[in-house]
């Protein structure tokens, strides 16, 4: 349980860094969380970021949402 929290925690933190940085990441799932190896066995990264998006442009305005898009992504 507690290394489950751990990897939370740390997905949570990555995807708010990103956030932070204007980007949606849009793309969670076990498949793009990988974990280090060598001395940062500890720390988790995500991978494939084909579907992040900016949603702040260059002038600092938000990016109007698209209405009736469709989903995003792969859905099994």
């Amino acid at each position: 349980m507690k290394t489950v929290c751990m990897i939370g925690f740390q997905v949570l933190n990555r995807l708010e860094k990103l956030h932070k940085l204007n980007f949606l990441y849009r793309d969670v799932k076990p498949e793009n969380i990988c974990i280090g190896t060598g001395n940062k066995f500890t720390e988790i990264t995500l991978i494939d970021f084909g579907l992040a998006k900016q949603f702040i442009d260059s002038n600092g305005n938000h990016i109007p949402e698209t209405i009736k898009k469709g989903v995003v992504g792969y859905i099994p």
